[in-house]
């Protein structure tokens, strides 16, 4: 006889245990395999918020950041500000800084130090697609590009909206993607693992 006790419980249970593993926003990261022309990138995890350095020069890389304006140009930074800015959002942000990777570094210098950082060896060609497309969206942001000392980054308007399923991680998952690597889970914490 169909028990609608147990069938609800075990629903509630399962639904429980889903959402959970979906708000934990845990990425495991596979890098391309059969790489052509290898190239190393890095993702770096600032604790929260995360990006992707990429090579654009000999030496020099790229980092894009996505946010919201008034969070991050405001420096509108208590809890309810960051809860506002991942749901009602008025104004996104893009991002840009430089940094170096000098001889015998492991990873690019940043301003802000990160937590981890990854390295990644993907397809040159990929890069290059990836920088146009994103360089593109840069360009294209309103105003003139304001600096920002706490990241050493010039930062525009962006058309595109932020929100808690579309921040700068979702962005960091985006570029991994396009950049011939697999993304697995949910990218709406920092937390992302790459697996060999």
């Amino acid at each position: 006889m169909f028990d609608v006790m147990l069938f609800y419980r075990r629903s509630v249970g399962i639904c429980a245990f889903a959402i959970c593993v979906f708000l934990s926003g845990c990425c495991v990261v596979r890098p391309p395999e059969h790489v052509q022309d290898p190239t190393p990138i890095f993702v770096a995890d600032y604790g929260v918020h995360t990006a992707v350095m990429l090579p654009c020069a000999d030496g020099i890389y790229v980092e894009y950041s996505f946010g919201d304006w008034a969070y991050v140009m405001e420096n509108r930074e208590m809890p309810w500000n960051a809860l506002a800015a991942l749901v009602i959002s008025q104004q996104s942000t893009l991002g840009r800084n430089f940094s170096t990777l000098a001889e015998g570094q492991q990873a690019p210098f940043t301003t802000r130090p990160a937590k981890r950082v990854y390295r990644i060896d993907v397809d040159k060609s990929k890069v290059q697609e990836v920088l146009d497309k994103i360089d593109a969206r840069y360009q294209a942001g309103r105003g003139r590009p304001e600096y920002l000392v706490e990241t050493g980054g010039y930062y525009v308007r962006d058309s595109h909206h932020y929100s808690l399923f579309n921040n700068c991680n979702a962005l960091t998952a985006d570029i991994l993607r396009d950049t011939g690597c697999k993304v697995y889970g949910v990218p709406m914490l920092p937390k992302f693992y790459v697996i060999r």
